[in-house]
């Protein structure tokens, strides 16, 4: 009877040990399998979780072989990601896409191929973040300065610039050559008037010389007053336009602009130039 009872113990014990012999098999071959889909899929941290199962002792030869050759090679593959923190005060948290660091790890941290996100939090301040694509066996450095930036000195601080000298004085010699076109307009209006009245019967000749030459002077006191507008309009425009600061720093070269008058009988010339 006792013989029978431990035949039976015997017995069990056996079946048991072949059916959780038979399931760590079949463990071994869908990590196998697993593995080889996940780093097809560029998701090498994971397919070496898998090929390190697949290695262990309990596999079968050919199963753990065959991991363990694909495992070195998948592990020459896996990029890196090395962080360098410059300036940092206290303690800095580290996160990774999902995986966080409660510091900053000397040395460099595993990672998939693709498109990995890095943040840096200091204790108290601002996240920096950078966004990294990473190439299957390559090795990045990503570096964030933490050191506070100093103010510029005053002398350097950029300032709001008053209008230059140049459009001051052009809009004076503008303003100069309105005036001359009215003066010199209404004086050739009465000098034709004086004309209309004694039309037919004018013993003055010299009336017609004054009127033509009282509205040429018109003429070139609004062409001044006009050029002169314009440049004061420019000088303006050019001194309030892109950053002050670059402005400051770029040279710039030195404006002649110049005007030229003349006349001649029955007509009258007016030149603009200069270099800009």
């Amino acid at each position: 009877m006792r013989l029978r009872a431990a035949w039976s113990l015997h017995s069990c014990c056996a079946l048991f040990a072949s059916v959780a012999n038979g399931q760590e098999i079949q463990q071994c071959v869908a990590a196998h399998e697993s593995a080889q889909r996940e780093e097809k899929a560029e998701r090498l941290l994971r397919a070496r979780e898998l090929y390190a199962q697949c290695s262990a002792a309990a596999c079968p030869d050919l199963v753990r072989n065959e991991c363990a050759r694909l495992g070195k090679e998948l592990i020459r593959r896996i990029p890196s990601i090395r962080v360098r923190v410059i300036g940092a005060t206290g303690p800095v948290v580290l996160e990774i896409d999902e995986q966080d660091w409660a510091s900053i790890p000397d040395s460099p941290i595993a990672v998939d191929p693709g498109t990995r996100v890095v943040r840096v939090t200091p204790k108290g301040g601002t996240t920096l973040v950078r966004e990294l694509e990473i190439e299957a066996s390559s090795s990045e450095d990503v570096q964030f300065d933490l050191r506070p930036r100093a103010a510029p000195p005053d002398d350097q601080k950029p300032s709001r610039k008053g209008l230059p000298t140049a459009a001051y004085v052009a809009g004076g010699v503008g303003l100069l050559g309105f005036a001359g076109f009215a003066g010199f307009g209404l004086a050739g209006r009465s000098k034709q008037d004086e004309l209309d009245a004694c039309k037919g019967s004018c013993t003055d000749h010299g009336l017609y010389d004054d009127m033509k030459a009282n509205y040429l002077v018109a003429d070139i006191s609004l062409g001044v007053g006009l050029a002169a507008t314009a440049l004061a309009v420019y000088f303006v425009v050019d001194s309030s336009s892109g950053d002050a600061a670059a402005e400051e720093a770029r040279p710039k070269p030195r404006r002649h602009p110049w005007l030229a008058l003349g006349a001649k009988p029955g007509f009258a010339e007016l030149h603009l130039g200069g270099n800009f």
